[in-house]
């Protein structure tokens, strides 16, 4: 795996914020009944330099070129 960083776009909750991608990794959460569960996320660093967790199929890529 490579450490260029890639340029990445996240909509979410109506916004659309830019930042570089990070990884896609496994985030450990409980459910109401306090039942643990895992969910595929992404981490994305903004530009804003905060970093966030998003769904994958909120993240898109710029093509290449």
């Amino acid at each position: 795996m490579s450490n260029e960083t890639r340029k990445c776009k996240v909509v979410a909750y109506g916004e659309t914020k830019y930042g570089s991608f990070v990884k896609y990794a496994p985030i450990e959460y409980t459910d109401e009944g306090n039942h643990p569960y895992t969910a595929e996320k992404a981490i994305v660093e903004l530009d804003d330099g905060s970093v966030v967790t998003v769904n994958p199929s909120q993240v898109s890529f710029p093509p290449k070129g």
